[in-house]
């Protein structure tokens, strides 16, 4: 599985992707994280609000202040959905 994480390094992105490696190691998973900050992939993507998280090149999220929590809840039903 590799996640793509979209943010432009402000305070509340990198707090996202902090509590999306938690909750990546509370899951004991090994899942490749890329942090992209780049304006042209995130139009690619169809990324309109950050911090904003695809897993397999599907959005599951954007523009939303997740916990590890929701995260690993979101990563779980994406897995089953995949």
């Amino acid at each position: 599985m590799k996640i793509k994480f979209f943010g432009s390094g402000c305070i509340n992105c990198d707090k996202v992707y902090e509590e999306l490696l938690k909750a990546i190691k509370n899951m004991g998973k090994d899942y490749e994280v890329e942090y992209i900050s780049d304006i042209k992939t995130m139009i690619e993507y169809g990324i309109i609000m950050q911090p904003a998280i695809v897993i397999d090149e599907k959005i599951i999220s954007q523009g939303e202040n997740l916990k590890a929590e929701d995260i690993e809840k979101l990563i779980k039903n994406t897995c089953i959905k995949l």
